[in-house]
């Protein structure tokens, strides 16, 4: 450890990376496993990006019988790969944490978005039905409901589904969600004409105004 760390110090990382390895071998042999895995936060303490070490640390958690620490370092994993974008990984992430995790519906959602993304709304679909059994009038579910609908080419659905979620944001006063909705509405039927009504009403366009000056 001392090693590890006097490497590290003086930027000699790939020198303390070796040490760190021998160091977690010895524990391996010896089933020391806290220390095993108080050698890997450590490591994880100066590298927290090295997403597939702290993946397999999370593995090693829940097969110690150790949940919430393995949940802990799935979730920091998941939000790094959400955060940039790397959909068919964060999707692996997710749909591990959700069978460790299955009551986690902020986390179900932000996977519906990932589906519907990677082109498997059919997927996205079937999971907000079974929160809407739970959340009937939830509207971001609604919203996100709308757009699988949309991409999987249900447009009659999705129109009637963004109908929805606007109404009742605008009842609700939630601007910039009702106007999102109708925006998307738009896009599937461009002359539904409650809709560009209902956008004009929350978002009237801004007159031009005729300014002289007489001197």
């Amino acid at each position: 450890e001392y090693l590890f760390d006097s490497y590290y110090q003086q930027n000699q990382h790939e020198q303390a990376l070796i040490h760190l390895k021998m160091l977690q071998s010895i524990y391996e042999r010896q089933k020391a496993t806290p220390a095993l895995f108080k050698s890997f936060e450590r490591y994880l303490t100066y590298y927290p990006d090295e997403h597939s070490l702290r993946f397999s640390l999370a593995e090693r958690y829940i097969k110690n019988q150790q949940l919430a620490e393995g949940l802990e370092h799935l979730n920091y994993c998941f939000d790094w790969h959400y955060r940039e974008q790397l959909w068919p990984k964060a999707k692996q992430i997710a749909e591990r944490i959700l069978y460790l995790d299955p009551q986690n519906n902020v986390l179900k959602l932000k996977l519906c978005e990932i589906y519907i993304l990677l082109k498997e709304a059919h997927l996205a679909i079937r999971m907000l039905q079974s929160l809407l059994k739970e959340k009937p009038n939830d509207l971001h579910v609604l919203f996100l409901l709308a757009q699988a609908f949309a991409a999987l080419g249900h447009k009659r659905k999705a129109i009637v589904a963004y109908s929805n979620v606007g109404k009742v944001a605008k009842n609700y006063r939630m601007k910039e969600l009702a106007l999102k909705a109708y925006r998307y509405l738009l896009e599937l039927d461009p002359n539904h004409v409650e809709a560009q009504s209902i956008i004009d009403e929350l978002n009237p366009p801004v007159p031009d105004i005729d300014i002289t000056y007489s001197l």
